[in-house]
């Protein structure tokens, strides 16, 4: 177990380090860029998303901003909802359920972005299956 002050410390130091990298949108963009490459290797986009989701849960407001600076980070994440990984589907759904939370600018984007008709494809898709594992990806349908 870690010490209080060494805790602290070490929170300040990953909102400090979290700061930095969303001063310049581009660095987000980049991360996410490299989901859309030719390469279709499922550990850079897992991870890409991992960033994303530990980005915004130290920084959840700037990590909103950034997203919202560079429009097409939002086509990119709803591409990875069609990806035909569960793993890399599954972090993507959470992502954008957390990315859009208490952001109605987001939600409108998303909106317009096709997420609903996402969503309802993800659900229809797993229930048509009939997998008890896919539970777990119909309710982050509907977070």
């Amino acid at each position: 177990e870690m010490p209080k002050g060494m805790a602290e410390a070490a929170r300040v130091a990953s909102v400090h380090n979290c700061g930095i990298f969303l001063t310049n949108g581009a660095n987000v963009s980049l991360v996410l860029g490299s989901v859309d490459g030719e390469e279709d290797d499922m550990y850079v986009k897992f991870h890409a998303v991992q960033l994303m989701m530990r980005l915004l849960a130290v920084t959840p407001a700037q990590t909103q901003e950034a997203v919202l600076g560079q429009p097409a980070i939002v086509g990119r994440l709803m591409r990875l909802l069609e990806d035909k990984r569960e793993i890399v589907r599954n972090e993507a759904l959470l992502l954008l359920a957390e990315l859009s939370k208490g952001n109605p600018e987001l939600q409108n984007i998303l909106a317009f972005q096709g997420a609903y008709e996402a969503l309802l494809a993800i659900v229809e898709a797993e229930m048509s299956e009939g997998a008890a594992g896919g539970a777990a990806g119909v309710h982050d349908c509907f977070r």
